[in-house]
């Protein structure tokens, strides 16, 4: 009666790491097929939330995309989370001096 719940627990946890995988794939076909800039920007943006923890060269990667998008299209706000984005990468990377001059 107890291994119900556990092979339960275990088919559950199984799924959801499967999902994840789905979703990246998902997201990276979603940029690479992209016609427009806006489509891709909000997929950087979902890329990069999806590596911010897991594998900061990643993260880094869709957020000077982001970066290079913003600036192109004018969007002032967007290219302001970007440098954070970079800024906070770096931090946590412990490029301390890089990380201050995208945060100014």
């Amino acid at each position: 009666m107890k291994t119900l719940p556990l092979a339960l627990l275990l088919a559950l946890i199984s799924s959801l790491g499967f999902a994840q995988k789905k979703r990246l794939d998902s997201l990276l076909q979603v940029y690479k097929m992209a016609k427009t800039d806006s489509v891709r920007h909000n997929t950087c943006v979902d890329l990069y939330f999806f590596y911010t923890e897991i594998n900061r060269d990643s993260a880094l990667f869709y957020a000077e995309k982001r970066l290079d998008l913003a600036k192109k299209n004018n969007y002032k706000l967007a290219e302001a989370f970007a440098f954070v984005n970079i800024g906070y990468q770096y931090s946590k990377m412990g490029r301390y001096g890089e990380s201050f001059q995208n945060l100014l």
